[in-house]
């Protein structure tokens, strides 16, 4: 049954009935998969209610990194800033500040990371 409500919660996507389809895709317990297909087809106010949903920490920041680096791609830095910080990516951050042009938040942000030891090494 739950296979047959994501086949018909896509097949709703497909027909941009995202409200419809959304409410199935909850029902089967697909959060995961209706954020990764809205997130695809930049349907953000959509993706953004199953990503909240998402109980399993590294699935959500997975999540929150994939809508963050597609923002940014889509130029919307300042929107992604605080994607990739809550996906705790702070090297894209620092990017995006020293980027704009934001080099004392950039600085502070980093001198901060490195002393909460967040910082991954590349």
């Amino acid at each position: 049954a739950r296979i047959q409500l994501k086949a018909i919660s896509m097949s709703l996507f497909s027909q941009q009935k995202y409200d419809e389809g959304s409410v199935l895709m909850k029902a089967a317990n697909y959060d995961k998969d209706a954020a990764i297909y809205l997130l695809e087809n930049n349907k953000f106010e959509y993706a953004i209610k199953f990503i909240r949903n998402i109980e399993n920490k590294e699935e959500h920041k997975e999540l929150l990194l994939i809508y963050g680096i597609k923002l940014y791609k889509l130029g919307r830095l300042d929107d992604s800033i605080p994607l990739f910080a809550a996906a705790e990516q702070y090297h894209p951050v620092l990017y995006i500040l020293f980027t704009l042009g934001l080099i004392p938040d950039a600085y502070f942000l980093y001198k901060k990371l490195q002393e909460l030891n967040l910082l991954a090494p590349l």
